[in-house]
């Protein structure tokens, strides 16, 4: 972890007197460098959206290899995050050596896309299986109690003419 000053500079934590900071007056940002132990890992991806959520790579694979996999805030941990960076990146001179040699460098580095790629998040809590069975999720978000909720209300009649 470091600290940076609000210019986004690294400030040496000896020169700091923390007996002077606190919650309420502490002018810092805590930043965790990039490397294999990086909460996002070593790879994030990240699109457009008002929730500041994003694709990453994690340092803890093996919690993709359980059922409940719900171990993240918000954003979604990627399993093979080098490989999506490979098929985002086709087009470029950014293929897999340049990626790997960018990782080991342990510089952080915006890479773009040569196209506008769309991004579409799902979130399902039920879904067909192949064998044609109705499949039901734990809904963790409690996102599907509004929509029952609105689905269970009675109906009122409309005339097409309204809309």
């Amino acid at each position: 972890m470091v600290l940076l000053d609000r210019s986004g500079n690294i400030v040496d934590q000896s020169t700091i007197d923390f007996s002077k900071i606190s919650a309420n007056n502490f002018p810092y940002t805590v930043r965790q460098e990039p490397g294999p132990w990086n909460a996002l890992g070593e790879v994030k991806f990240i699109f457009p959206n008002k929730h500041s959520v994003y694709l990453h790579d994690t340092p803890s694979k093996n919690l993709f290899s359980r059922a409940n996999r719900t171990f993240s805030h918000g954003c979604i941990r990627t399993q093979y995050p080098l490989d999506l960076a490979e098929v985002l990146l086709q087009g470029s001179d950014w293929n897999r050596n340049k990626i790997n040699e960018l990782i080991a460098s342990k510089e952080t580095k915006r890479v773009f896309p040569e196209n506008k790629i769309d991004v579409f998040l799902l979130y399902w809590t039920t879904g067909l299986m192949d064998t044609d069975k109705i499949f039901y999720l734990p809904d963790v978000y409690d996102r599907d109690s509004p929509i029952l909720e609105l689905l269970n209300q009675k109906v009122k009649s409309v005339r097409v003419k309204d809309f």
